[in-house]
């Protein structure tokens, strides 16, 4: 079981702590949804697919991390938690900046998948699969040879035309 009510998964190297869905009434903050679900399931599964294909994992930026869990997982599509902060974001105006996306754990969750999502949408998937593998640092747009005032305007242009909308 998670070490937190919190927590409903938890991978430890090879293994996945998993809580049952019987046991979400007792010990979760959160209520069972079997489509949320199962998108967790594959989120936790691209952290330890990343770990096992990385040559750094313990290096590697916190946003690219979990940014590429949410978007493989396509938690971003279907869960306010994920979309919402981005949504609002845009419609005031209020981007973070990519320094401050680095700096801040719950803004990697809640912008990652946008950066990760720009460099498959930009770049390419053979890309996104280039860092996983080969990035051994937490210099991911330095990695991919970009200069980063550029990559960050870009970013944010790109943005205003993504389509997302909440539940």
């Amino acid at each position: 079981m998670p070490t937190s009510k919190g927590r409903i998964a938890q991978p430890q190297r090879t293994d996945l702590i998993l809580l049952c869905p019987s046991a979400y009434e007792t010990d979760s903050i959160y209520k069972y949804d079997y489509k949320e679900y199962k998108r967790l399931l594959i989120h936790e599964m691209v952290h330890m697919f990343h770990e096992h294909l990385s040559v750094d994992m313990e290096n590697i930026a916190r946003w690219f991390s979990e940014g590429l869990a949410v978007y493989l997982s396509e938690q971003y599509k279907y869960e306010d938690e994920f979309n919402k902060p981005v949504i609002d974001g845009i419609a005031s105006n209020k981007i973070p900046k990519i320094s401050d996306i680095i700096d801040d754990v719950m803004l990697s969750y809640d912008w990652g998948w946008t950066l990760v999502k720009y460099i498959n949408d930009t770049y390419g998937f053979d890309t996104v699969l280039n860092i996983m593998r080969n990035c051994g640092s937490s210099d991911v747009i330095g990695f991919i040879k970009e200069d980063k005032v550029n990559f960050e305007e870009k970013w944010r242009l790109w943005l205003f035309n993504l389509s997302i909308k909440s539940k």
